[in-house]
């Protein structure tokens, strides 16, 4: 939020997100046959070490904002059915213009920014 300055240390957060599939067969039809992920799938997002860097000049095709850039790590696990996939580590940075939000964002993974705004 507003206020933060460079050095500040931001709160951590978890994200689990869960998928529940339906047994319904579609159309009244016959009962699908077993599925190994009808256990379901689950997401599961760790955000941590989350520091305010200082402040950074950003301009994309929406326009130039003044905004506090935050660096931090992530961890993401996901697992469908009994099946879990390698811990993903981000270590990624952002950018959140005061009374706008994240303009900017960039990882080793990849990065996205406000093209327009409406």
């Amino acid at each position: 939020s507003d206020g933060m300055k460079a050095g500040d240390t931001l709160r951590s957060g978890n994200i689990v997100i869960t998928n529940t599939p339906s047994n319904t067969p579609p159309n009244g039809g016959p009962p699908p046959p077993p599925n190994p992920f009808s256990a379901g799938s689950t997401l599961t997002m760790s955000v941590f070490d989350r520091k305010v860097i200082g402040m950074d000049t950003v301009t994309t095709t929406a326009g130039t904002w003044n905004c506090i850039k935050i660096v931090y790590k992530s961890k993401v696990n996901a697992k469908s059915g009994p099946f879990p996939a390698p811990t993903i580590n981000i270590d990624g940075t952002e950018w959140y213009a005061p009374g706008v939000g994240l303009i900017k964002t960039e990882s080793q993974h990849g990065s996205t920014a406000v093209t327009s705004i409406k």
